[in-house]
């Protein structure tokens, strides 16, 4: 198994529209090949800042959601809205 969390930095006037494009994003994401778990969280202290953690099979599956058609544009949004580049951790299992 393959544990995935992402770091996301919102623009402070862009915290709705992020809301509603991540709660897109996890819902297309639970529906991609080989995912066990996917969630958004916020953190309460800033609102601003998101993180997303995730759980898939395996690697090849994680590169598969990233190669479907809504991935795409997810990105495209994020950039729009972001203050930084996200950042991107892959964790294992011991």
């Amino acid at each position: 198994m393959v544990y995935l969390i992402v770091e996301f930095y919102i623009q402070p006037d862009q915290v709705a529209a992020a809301e509603e494009l991540f709660r897109q994003h996890v819902k297309d994401g639970r529906a991609d090949r080989g995912n066990l778990m996917f969630q958004m969280l916020r953190d309460p202290e800033d609102r601003t800042r998101f993180t997303s953690l995730e759980q898939w099979e395996n690697r090849d599956d994680v590169d598969h959601h990233d190669a479907q058609p809504h991935h795409a544009p997810f990105l495209r949004k994020l950039k729009e809205i972001q203050v930084r580049e996200k950042e991107v951790r892959f964790l294992e299992v011991l």
